[in-house]
């Protein structure tokens, strides 16, 4: 039979007291510096969770007057809550997804934004040449994220945002987060209720035309893209829903890159928009900057979100002006006369755009 040791025993018994202990202190440490890091960091995405965030916009369904659709350029550069200082008694959704095509099933989804009940109904589209290529449609950002949202649990949904406290730092932003006022930081998007992302962002002028420039490649336009465009904006016309549509403001150089490469003739689109009953709404881009020669910042977004509801109030207005003066009943169950009255009116009305 072995005989004991009493000092080894001894021995070990103090070392595991040490070990014991300074795995408690490093727990404590590691819990306090993910503590300070946390609130020293800037969080890149504020407001809503976004798990939540694209939760709600691939689950909304008819509780708006007006939907906003299109790419990561309706997402950014669209705030809801602008618009309703003109559209006052409007309920305004901005169903914009990051790289989003519009195929016939995401054009029936931004539709189906619309409440059924409401005499208001609206649609304004932005179109981007990026929108209307083959690509976008084959790799829509709003598919995307509604297949994300069937297949996330709910934990994840509702502790998502957890994730941005514990991802890896860099060495550099490790360095920063001690050397600049959390108040001073200029790196954010703001998730909104209504589908906005508002964003605060460095300015890198060129930064989106290095890969849009790559964008196009064997992926220009489609030509049976714009026709189902088209044929909803005539089909939402009958069923007494205006459409609307416009080019989001870039930087010149990328306007210039999008007609040389994507093969996209908005002169062109224009009028077969107009001709189906659609409304154009010019803008002016030199009016606006971008932080990347392709997105506004949410100071812009709210400028242009403005700007766009002051137009569309105004025709609105305008319309029903024209209604009244062909003395239609207010009650009038064809949609169709009405449909043919907005084709009527509305190349009258484009000159005031």
């Amino acid at each position: 039979m072995a005989s004991s040791n009493p000092k080894g025993k001894t021995i070990l018994c103090v070392a595991q007291n040490v070990l014991r202990e300074r795995c408690l202190v490093t727990v404590v440490l590691a819990v306090a510096m993910v503590a300070i890091v946390s609130w020293r960091r800037e969080i890149d995405v504020r407001g809503v969770n976004p798990y939540k965030f694209w939760e709600n916009k691939v689950t909304w369904s008819q509780n708006a007057d007006m939907a906003v659709i299109g790419d990561s350029r309706i997402l950014q550069g669209i705030s809801p809550q602008a618009m309703r200082k003109m559209l006052v008694d409007y309920r305004v959704l901005n169903f914009g997804f990051f790289g989003t095509g519009y195929s016939p099933e995401y054009l029936f989804a931004g539709k189906n934004l619309l409440d059924p009940k409401s005499k208001k109904k609206i649609i304004l589209l932005g179109i981007t040449p990026h929108s209307l290529t083959p690509e976008a449609v084959k790799s829509n950002g709003w598919l995307f994220r509604k297949k994300q949202y069937q297949k996330a649990n709910i934990i994840k949904r509702r502790l998502g945002c957890l994730d941005q406290l514990v991802s890896p730092l860099k060495i550099k932003e490790s360095l920063d987060l001690f050397k600049i006022k959390r108040e001073d930081r200029q790196y954010f998007s703001e998730n909104t209720p209504a589908g906005w992302s508002g964003v605060i962002r460095p300015v890198i002028p060129d930064d989106a035309l290095r890969s849009y420039k790559l964008a196009f490649i064997n992926n220009r336009t489609g030509t049976h893209i714009v026709d189902e465009i088209i044929d909803a904006t005539h089909k939402w016309g009958r069923e007494g829903i205006n459409v609307y549509a416009f080019r989001p403001p870039t930087s010149s150089e990328m306007v210039e890159l999008e007609d040389s490469l994507s093969g996209f003739d908005e002169k062109s689109f224009r009028n077969r928009f107009e001709g189906a009953g659609g409304i154009w709404i010019d803008v002016n881009p030199s009016q606006y900057s971008t932080y990347d020669g392709s997105h506004l910042n949410r100071y812009g977004a709210e400028k242009l979100s403005l700007e766009l509801a002051r137009k569309i109030s105004r025709y609105q207005q305008n319309r029903q002006q024209a209604i009244n003066s062909r003395n239609l009943p207010a009650n009038k169950s064809s949609v169709n006369h009405l449909a043919d009255t907005q084709n009527s009116t509305g190349t009258l009305l484009q000159r005031q755009f």
